[in-house]
């Protein structure tokens, strides 16, 4: 219908075209701007795993370094209680001889020694690593929960661009038809 007369009658919009084109572009810039309001969490997350990774690396290293050092103080441990046991043996062999048995009784007391010193280190590396184990322990659960917070921040970002993208598509038909 041409005549204004007849538009009013029918109820037929003037402009119908350009109102489908105009509220496409609205649902448009719409999802935009969920999307970036949906980068910011993504932002805010990435930073939070970007601070939680050096404190992180550095507990791991320090626990390594610790249970490598409990490993020595095993080792040394084991060490010292297999030639305390040889002296001790040998000291049971050689009773015969006054001077030999004294020589060994010394012997046998200094490998207790070292047997108890090496016992104190070995304590001493478990007791340092304790608290270092904790330390690992928590900057690995902050890690992990700043991933997590960044996967959900990411996947609402995917959700927001998708519907940047389906917007998108419905806009260009009005604009196709015009």
């Amino acid at each position: 219908p041409r005549c204004w007369r007849t538009r009013r009658r029918t109820g037929v919009r003037r402009f119908p075209r350009r109102k489908a084109i105009a509220d496409a572009e609205a649902v448009v810039e719409q999802a935009r701007q969920s999307e970036q309001q949906a980068q910011i969490p993504v932002n805010a997350a990435a930073k939070a795993v970007a601070a939680a990774l050096p404190p992180k690396n550095q507990a791991d290293a320090a626990l390594a370094k610790a249970q490598r050092q409990t490993a020595v103080a095993a080792a040394a441990l084991a060490a010292a209680e297999k030639a305390a046991e040889e002296a001790a043996a040998k000291a049971q062999q050689v009773s015969t001889d006054p001077a030999k048995t004294e020589a060994q009784k010394k012997r046998v007391a200094a490998n207790r020694k070292a047997v108890e010193a090496a016992k104190a280190a070995l304590a001493q590396a478990r007791q340092n690593e304790q608290p270092l184990q904790a330390r690992a322990k928590a900057a690995a659960q902050k890690l992990a929960a700043a991933e997590a917070q960044k996967k959900a921040a990411d996947e609402v970002l995917a959700t927001a661009r998708s519907q940047v993208a389906a917007a998108m598509a419905a806009c260009q038909a009005p604009r196709e038809a015009a």
